[in-house]
C-alpha cells in the first residue's frame, strides 16, 4: 500500500489532491482505495505499468525515476493474499487504484484527506509534526 500512496504523491502536481479510503467492499472483502486527480493512465499504459520492470516512460530523459518494479510487485503481493488490484485511471484526470483484500466485510468507512506538502511529503489534513 504505501508504494501506491508513493505513486499517488510522485505523479500528483502540488496543487493536486489525494484521497486514501477504507470501506468494506464485497462480501468477505475490505477496500482501500487512492484516489489522486495526478497525470493519469491510458489502458495500454496500465497494463504495461503492471509488468515488472516496465514503465510508461522509458526515455532516458523521463520526468519520474524508479525501476518499473512497483506496481507490478503490489499486484503479485495482493493477489498472494486472495486480493486484487484494480486500476482505474484517465490521462491529465488522475487514477484511481482499489486494493481489494479478505476481510471481515464488516467494516466501517473511513477517508482519510490527505495534504501534498512541500519537498513530496504527506500529511493528514489537520495532523502536525511531532516536536
Amino acid at each position: 500500500m504505501l508504494h501506491l500512496i508513493s505513486n499517488a504523491v510522485k505523479f500528483t502536481p502540488p496543487e493536486g489532491h489525494i484521497s486514501i479510503r477504507m470501506a468494506a467492499g464485497k462480501p468477505g472483502m475490505i477496500d482501500i482505495v487512492i484516489h489522486d486527480s495526478g497525470i493519469g493512465m491510458t489502458e495500454d499504459q496500465i497494463a504495461r505499468a503492471l509488468q515488472p520492470f516496465h514503465q510508461i516512460d522509458s526515455s532516458l530523459a523521463r520526468k519520474y525515476e524508479g525501476t518499473g518494479l512497483g506496481l507490478a510487485l503490489a499486484k503479485r503481493l495482493t493477489e498472494l493474499q486472495g486480493g486484487q488490484l484494480l486500476i482505474e485511471s484517465i490521462c491529465g484526470k488522475g487514477t484511481k487504484v482499489t486494493l481489494r483484500l479478505p476481510g471481515a466485510g464488516t467494516a466501517e468507512i473511513h477517508t482519510l484527506p490527505v495534504k501534498k506538502l512541500p519537498f513530496g511529503h504527506v500529511w493528514p489534513q489537520g495532523a502536525t509534526a511531532a516536536k
